[in-house]
């Protein structure tokens, strides 16, 4: 049989096939994936561990009834127990829906960890505890689930099938699309046991035995990150023990989306019944069998039949009919018979047969249409060919007839004795695009008399229609643009409308006329009023804009027992309703072109669809979110109301083939007519199947959402992304803000501030508690290469520019806009087009509302008058606020493993738009996921270049889209020469005076500074020195963009913004009918063009994980240059070098063996003293191990000094410079000049050598001559230059070279203005002219000063002994050159903190003979902001690969900086107790006098450690700031207490503020600290720091704010990793702990959430010794 058959009755049929495990069949229509597995005992009988310590869950999964007790606690203590629906939201958390509150909507419980989730399903009824002691202030109930009154999912299977998609921290867990539990933990044993290297990437597959009842593994299955999103995997549910937080399955297939079909991946997902059972399947071939058998009826109804449905719809239930009675009265009135024919289904299908039985299971047909098959509530052989009312076929038939006269109005409705069983030939089967053409096009049937019989149904349907929703009627459907949804589809909204209207009338018909026989046995839909204090809140809300909502007009509301309110246009006179309606400028233009060309149904539709207009929309979105959901009830009350349909009582049975509970309604009706005694079913069947259709609908509504979803991404994947207004409707905070775009998705778009590059925290105004406006601020680079400026160049300094926040709405009258309504209404009269008239041209020339000289059209950092451009960083802001409207670009993008509109573009203006895939993920956008990790050993060069080039471009990408600084530059010709390849040009002069720095050496640097005519690029004469293209070795990123014209939205044509197009074409297009096409790029070559003195850069670039562009040509673009910073170049330039670096260099990086001294070398160095013997150089002597660490440094080209805190580690690194400073003048003599570097990760470890070095040497004849070199961007904070780039990166916010290096001839950059240094006059007058007369600063005087600045530096570099800079200005080319090549010794500090390319670049780039690296990797690591590259090993630096191969390494073990009690617990938690404390060298940490706090007045036997307990609640950063990163944590709590604790040692116990340090993991909360110290207290300039930035410190005094806090009663017992990833974030970084913790020398006092820190094992084992020593409490001071 062919099972690939495109039958709707394809499945009935594979149903009948024996298809249970067939490798033949499709893996996505195996009939398991709907029955689940049937696996033996070992797979499903859990563990359930007897010891309390193991457990986690008090219930297992497997728990077939519930808890009795806990069902009593229910009902005797009803405000602690409650009966609830649990909603899992994620991972840990949960949130429970009270089901037996009265109050509309019911007060969610909120649930957080998964043990107090329990083992409960989504959706299951629940029994929840409310959690009493929890604080109030979290505004919302707490709980905890007990037990399971009732498995909604999965009921009867105990292995189901789960469509789920990987974790992408750890791929052994799943998470099910359907969240029926959180996530699954797959097996991964045969991973562990043969491929653990590859572990982060490989998933085992299996296959299912079903005749052993097993899984046997099948192969494995490798996943890199970048393609995560575009599968999802069908995992088989296996058991849940009690002591795994999750439970087991294993992965059965895997499925890519992007090729496979999304829509049954869907249905799998939300379980779509497919598959019938075996007893239905032989119930349909027997009744087949006796139709066929069955002799023709003679007694045919030869009534005039046709129907109406969709296009290639094979199942019709109902058909009509319409005729004109004979007038037996002497008036006007016509009266018309209509009936209405619906297919007699219980025929066929007897209550409680298997077929019967099956259909009551599945509720309804699943007919999703676009693309998807039907999944039949009967099966298609017989629902199709027995049933449907098909053309030219006999069918059986209930007839009910209405009369109806010619307003509309019902003179008959249906009774016992009129409604007929029958049989029918329908005459014709029409789509509802062929009514539509009938009513709206005059176009006929080909059937005689049939289109006047449509007309006259289509107006009897419209008096209908506003009868029941009077003006509402008027109302056109939202979700319409893109005409996908085919029922909505404004193309057939008339022709829905006549069906819809009299499948209505029927259906309440048959309401009324059942509740009459069986009052207490009919299914009634009903729908109930919204809750009448919601509804007032809405009201207040809306403040008169509910009475233009076209879909709500006449809406009777309660407000309370005795005020209502109808929502109509006849309230538009009452106080309070607004002045001005803003319309979408889109709409404005649409609505003039449809009054000027005539177009009457375009102008109705675009003023009655409330979607088109934002206060409406924000209005109706606000509106549904109160509503109640209609559901079927047993009619046992008066409470029948439909709110929706505005009518009662109301139910459903025109569908009977199609839905369950209209079966049900017509054997009611066949036993109404047979004047049946008893009903067919019972109350309680009747409840039953109510419970179960409400269940099934509520289901099918998720499924029918996903549907829509993945056809309105696939619509925009096969055409192209649609530019489009979205609507703000709503403001949840500063994380982000809701977007409604209706023709995208039914639910609010999320777009988070994070995304779009702000400076600064959003701001909010608040009104009576709710937020009402959201300031958001930027700083960004904003060029033009035409020089096209909105700004003077003063203005750009000063000020914040605002964008007009309505600048893509128009205003409009309040009461023009009533009018213009009521005129649509007025069809076709004569007042209607005068209105019309008046109207139209008056909106057309009224002004915005808003004064416009208060924004800025556009923003840019260019500068009036072409002038030299001083401030780079434009700073301009946007509020928001609900009902104004957002434009946006929508893309299609897989998400979890499914297709979804996304949003690509957020337009700031018409011009300036933020990219969010590449700021989303960069790695996937602009460069590619590796899975190959970095090695303790290499094999070669060629390995080492070949595994981290492309972890540092992974970490380069991260990091420059986090970085504010990339320049966007408008209206760049770009040539596409082939479909994934192309170039661009800028003038040097352009880029220079802008600083773009491509950094391409020979090209950028050197060339002179013409300027160019920017303008005439194509027409020069200028190219006889042209130069070849060179490649580019370390490429910078682009993002590309163009607006392409679109004829309609959907339809792609040519792109019309193609250079060679005239600006008018561009100016005169309409907006709303482009896009803007994105791509991602990479440069890859580059050349100069024309002579050096107007020289042009063409750049040559390769695009990457691009959409196919519209045709090969040159493009006017907008550039978004991701340039990579200095230095990451450098790292990437320096470590391709490898292959040309020194034998030393190559031995380090590939883990060889080093080379070693010759022997002269080695005597010089036993000839040397090893320690300093200076009169006036005071530095301790050094201990045994101090010795060594030097002897071992000095006599070794390569070596490692490990130096845990307070051993000495920096002294030890002074000694080195003396000594190799001894040896080289040594060599002197000889005529070699050697010069040593001293370098580190960042400007503060560096600057704390130079500075102490300084000190100690200062009086010393010996001493070196040392210069500290920093970069230009800290020269510029003491000498700034005009127009030189100005940083937006809070990193360098304080940056500023050291005031003692500064003022003592150790900087390089005071150095050279030294009196009697040649160029410091030069200089000096420079510096002058920018201070004092900077408007008249030329590009040319910037130039010309860059040079000289440059020559005088390298000066000074050659004349130095010791040169102190970071690791990545080692590789600067003014250093390399006033070096060349005289680096002998090459030591790098901190360098546990430093990547390995960082720590490899100074080594490579300064061929340094002999390398000495100081660190200790049990602190600080490298800070890596791409979680990808850490992954691979970018975290490990290249001292701690030495440290874990054993090689080169000396650690340094006794301390001196802590008292012994502070150093215990460091030392064993993280140096195995080998770090002891040096009891003869006390002067650190012994005091006099202990604190009172202590409790202990001995000097050497106090304890100067404190715990002090404290719940508090903590905040949260939304976005990066000055403040902090984004999630950045603050705790007000935490923060009072640490002021009291500062205070009290400073005010009582008379410490010198000097000596208190006070330390948060938090930006946010050091800021907070600092804040409350300055408004609360009357110190000033206390030291509050982060725990990174203290590294390399140390304070007498040492209070410690860990931040992170929750209410107990929330707290996880036995959290999982990902719970602790969330409640502790990186405060369990063992690394910042140990520092945290080794910063303090007499005294260390830590103020923290006790509970909460004991979930992480560090924390607990800290808690433990604090304790066993009665160091923690709970109040301050201490008792």
């Amino acid at each position: 049989m062919d099972l690939s058959s495109d039958e709707d009755d394809d499945w009935f049929y594979r149903s009948d096939y024996d298809s249970s495990c067939d490798s033949k069949i499709d893996l996505l229509y195996q009939r398991y994936l709907e029955e689940g597995l049937d696996l033996s005992d070992k797979y499903s009988t859990p563990v359930n561990d007897s010891d309390d310590s193991k457990t986690i869950y008090s219930f297992a999964s497997s728990q077939k009834k519930p808890d009795q007790k806990y069902i009593e606690l229910c009902k005797s203590k009803p405000d602690q127990y409650k009966r609830c629906s649990l909603e899992i939201i994620g991972v840990q958390e949960a949130e429970c829906t009270p089901l037996d509150d009265y109050h509309y909507p019911p007060e969610k419980i909120y649930i957080s960890g998964r043990s107090k989730c329990g083992q409960a399903f989504n959706e299951d009824i629940v029994v929840v505890e409310i959690l009493s002691n929890v604080p109030s202030s979290l505004h919302q109930k707490e709980g905890k689930v007990v037990t399971v009154v009732e498995r909604t999912r999965y009921e009867d299977i105990d292995h189901p099938i789960f469509v789920c998609t990987p974790s992408d921290m750890e791929r052994k867990m799943m998470f099910p699309a359907c969240k029926t539990v959180p996530k699954i933990r797959i097996s991964n044993r045969h991973v562990l046991r043969e491929r653990q290297k590859e572990e982060k990437y490989l998933i085992e597959i299996y296959k299912y035995d079903e005749l052993e009842g097993c899984l046997r593994f099948d192969k494995f299955f490798k996943i890199l990150p970048n393609e995560i999103e575009n599968y999802c995997f069908l995992v088989a549910f296996l058991k849940w023990d009690t002591t795994c937080q999750y439970p087991l399955g294993a992965v059965i297939g895997v499925v890519d989306t992007m090729r496979s079909n999304a829509l049954r991946i869907t249905e799998i997902q939300h379980r779509v019944r497919s598959f019938y059972p075996q007893d239905t399947v032989n119930a349909v071939n027997e009744i087949i069998r006796k139709e066929e058998e069955h002799v023709q009826p003679s007694d045919i109804d030869d009534t005039f039949v046709f129907t109406i449905d969709r296009k290639n719809t094979k199942i019709m239930d109902d058909g009509f009919s319409v005729e004109v009675l004979e007038n037996t009265t002497n008036s006007d009135e016509i009266v018309y018979k209509v009936g209405v024919h619906i297919a007699d289904v219980c025929r066929l299908v007897q209550k409680d047969d298997p077929i019967d039985m099956e259909a009551r299971e599945r509720c309804k047909t699943i007919y999703a249409g676009m693309g998807a098959k039907p999944c039949h509530m009967i099966p298609a052989c017989l629902s199709r060919d027995r049933l449907s009312l098909q053309q030219d076929r006999l069918r059986h038939v209930f007839s009910l007839y209405f009369e109806i006269n010619n307003e509309g109005r019902v003179l008959k409705y249906p009774e016992q004795e009129s409604v007929r069983r029958c049989v029918i030939k329908a005459r014709k089967n029409l789509c509802y695009e062929e009514v539509q053409d009938v009513l709206l096009r005059n176009k006929n049937i080909d059937v005689p008399g049939l289109s006047e019989k449509l007309r006259i149904m289509f107006r009897l349907a419209t008096k209908l229609r506003i009868h029941r929703l009077q003006d509402a009627h008027y109302a056109f459907p939202g979700n319409t643009l893109l005409g996908l949804d085919k029922d909505n589809d404004i193309d057939i909204h008339e022709a829905h409308y006549l069906v819809e209207e009299f499948m209505i009338l029927t259906n309440q018909s048959m309401a009324n006329m059942l509740k009459v026989a069986y009052p207490n046995h009919i299914p009634l839909r009903v729908h109930d009023y919204p809750d009448a204090q919601e509804t007032q809140s809405w009201l207040e809300e809306q403040n008169g804009i509910e009475d233009i909502v076209m879909s709500l007009q006449q809406r009777n509301l309660t407000i309370n027992d005795d005020v209502t309110h109808t929502i109509g246009f006849g309230n538009m006179i009452r106080n309070g309703c607004p002045d001005y309606v803003p319309v979408d400028r889109r709409i404005w233009n649409a609505l003039n072109n449809a009054y000027e060309s005539n177009d009457d149904r375009k102008l109705k539709i675009l003023l009655r669809t409330d979607d088109h207009h934002p206060k409406q929309c924000v209005a109706l979105q606000k509106w549904n979110l109160f509503q109640r959901k209609a559901k079927y009830i047993r009619g046992q009350s008066q409470d029948d109301n439909h709110f929706g349909l505005r009518l009662r009582p109301y139910t459903t049975g025109t569908s009977p083939i199609r839905k369950y509970t209209d079966l049900v309604i017509q054997r009611l009706l066949l036993a109404k007519i047979q004047n049946a005694s008893f009903p067919p079913y019972t109350e309680e069947e009747i409840d039953d199947i109510c419970k179960s259709s409400n269940k099934k609908i509520h289901k099918e509504e998720g499924l029918f959402r996903q549907y829509r979803m993945h056809v309105n991404a696939d619509h925009l994947l096969t055409s192209n992304s649609v530019k489009i207004s979205a609507v703000i409707v709503g403001l949840p905070g500063q994380t982000s803000i809701e977007l409604m775009i209706p023709q995208f998705s039914e639910e609010p778009f999320h777009l988070r501030f994070n995304v779009l590059g702000l400076c600064s925290q959003p701001q909010l105004e608040q009104n009576q508690g709710k937020i009402r406006k959201v300031f958001a601020k930027w700083k960004k680079r904003i060029y033009d290469r035409d020089r096209i400026s909105f700004h003077d160049r003063r203005d750009i300094e000063r000020c914040c520019f605002t964008i007009d926040p309505n600048g893509s709405l128009v205003s409009m009258r309040y009461v023009d806009w009533v009018a213009l309504l009521c005129a649509s209404i007025e069809d076709g009269s004569e007042e209607s087009r005068s209105i019309f008239s008046r109207i139209i041209p008056e909106f057309r020339m009224l002004p915005s509302e808003d004064d416009e000289n208060m924004f800025a059209s556009d923003v840019s950092s260019e500068v009036n008058g072409n002038k030299y451009i001083l401030k780079h960083l434009c700073h301009f802001q946007r509020m928001f606020e609900v009902g104004q409207t957002l434009t946006v670009q929508i893309e299609a993008r897989s998400r979890h493993g499914s297709l979804v509109p996304n949003i690509q573009l957020v337009y700031a203006t018409d011009t300036v738009a933020f990219c969010l895939p590449h700021v989303v993920d960069p790695i996937l956008c602009l460069s590619r996921y590796i899975t190959t990790p970095t090695k303790l050993t290499y094999r070669n060069e060629a390995e080492y270049i070949r595994i981290w080039t492309p972890i540092l471009e992974m970490e380069e990408v991260t990091n420059i889209v986090r970085n504010e600084d990339s320049p966007l530059v408008k209206n760049v010709p770009v040539t596409f020469h082939t479909p994934t390849s192309g170039t661009f040009t800028l003038y040097s002069g352009f880029c220079r005076k802008r600083n773009i720095d491509f950094g391409f050496p020979g090209l950028s640097e050197d060339d002179d500074i013409g300027e160019g005519d920017d303008s005439n690029t194509d027409n020069g004469n200028d190219d006889d020195d042209d130069v070849e293209f060179i490649q580019i070795a370390s490429g910078d990123f682009l993002c590309i963009r163009f607006n392409v014209s679109v004829s309609n939205v959907g339809e792609k044509v040519s792109a019309y913004n193609k250079c060679e197009e005239t600006t008018d074409i561009m100016d005169h297009t309409d907006p709303t009918q482009t896009y803007d096409w994105v791509g991602h790029a990479k440069t890859t070559k580059i050349r100069r063009l024309g002579n050096r003195a107007a020289a042009r850069f063409e750049i040559g670039f390769s695009l990457h994980n691009s959409p196919a562009i519209p045709d090969i040509g040159r493009y006017n673009c907008t550039l978004e240059l991701l340039i990579k910073s200095n230095v990451s170049r450098r790292a990437e330039t320096t470590l391709r070098k490898l292959w040309e670096a020194t034998d030393l260099a190559k031995a380090i990086a590939l883990g060889r063996r080093v080379p070693k001294f010759d022997p002269s070398y080695l005597e010089d160095i036993d000839r040397l003293e090893k320690d300093i013997i200076e009169p006036n150089v005071d530095i301790p002597r050094n201990n045994t191990m101090q010795q060594v660490a030097i002897n071992v440094a000095l006599k070794s080209s390569f070596s490692l000094i490990q130096g845990p805190p307070g051993t000495g580690k920096t002294f030890t690194g002074i000694k080195l410079i003396y000594l190799f400073h001894q040896l080289n003048k040594m060599t002197e003599a000889t005529g070699e000049r050697r010069q040593i570097l001293y370098c580190g990760p960042s400007n503060k470890s560096v600057d704390l050598v130079a500075r102490w070095m300084k000190e100690k040497f200062m009086n010393c004849n010996k001493a070196p001559r040392m210069v500290r070199f920093y970069s230009q961007t800290y020269e510029c904070v003491d000498f700034p230059i005009p127009g030189r780039m100005e940083s937006s990166r809070r990193s360098l916010k304080n940056a500023k070279p050291d005031p003692f290096l500064t003022d003592n001839d150790v900087a390089v950059h005071h150095l050279i203005r030294k009196s009697g240094k040649q160029h410091a006059e030069e200089l000096k007058r420079y510096d002058n002219m920018f201070r004092q007369r900077k408007y008249d600063i030329t590009f040319g005087d910037v130039q010309m000063y860059l040079k000289t600045l440059s020559e005088a530096t390298i000066e000074e570099l050659q004349s130095a002994d010791v040169i102190f800079c970071t690791t990545a200005m080692a590789a600067n080319r003014k250093l390399l050159k006033g070096t060349e090549g005289r680096i002998y010794q090459c030591i790098i500090d901190e360098s546990g903190m430093c990547t390995e390319p960082e720590t490899m670049v100074p080594i490579i780039a300064t061929e340094a003979t002999q390398v000495v690296l100081i660190g200790d990797h049990k602190q600080l690591q490298p800070i890596i902001m791409s979680r990808a590259a850490k992954e691979l090993g970018l975290d490990v630096s290249l001292f701690e690969r030495y440290a874990k191969l054993k090689r080169h390494l000396t650690m340094l073990n006794q301390q001196y900086r802590m008292n012994p009690w502070i150093c215990s617990f460091p030392s064993q938690a993280f140096y195995d107790n080998e770090l002891t404390t040096d009891r003869t060298y006390t002067s650190g940490w012994l005091v006099n006098r202990p604190l009172k706090i202590w409790k202990d007045n001995s000097p050497m036997t106090h304890k100067p450690i404190a715990f002090f307990h404290v719940e508090g609640k903590e905040t949260t950063l939304d976005v990066s700031t000055e403040d902090g990163n984004e999630k950045s944590k603050s705790n007000m709590d935490e923060a009072r207490l640490v002021v009291k604790i500062f205070t009290r040692l400073v005010d009582t116990e008379k410490i010198n503020q000097t000596d208190v340090r006070i330390l948060s993991q938090y930006n946010a909360q050091r800021q907070l600290i600092q804040h409350k110290l300055v408004s609360e207290t009357r110190y000033r300039d206390v030291r509050v720091d982060t725990v990174v930035a203290s590294q390399g410190g140390e304070s007498d005094y040492i209070i410690l704010s860990t931040v992170r806090s929750m209410p107990r009663p929330l707290i996880e017992h036995r959290p999982a990793l990902g719970w602790r990833l969330r409640h502790l974030g990186f405060i369990t970084d063992t690394h910042q702990i140990n520092v945290a913790l080794t910063r303090a020398k007499k005294g260390l006092i830590i103020v923290g959430n006790k509970h909460l820190l004991r979930c992480d094992p560090t924390w607990e084992a800290l808690l433990k010794f604090y304790e066993a020593n009665n160091r923690v409490f709970s109040v301050f001071p201490p008792p």
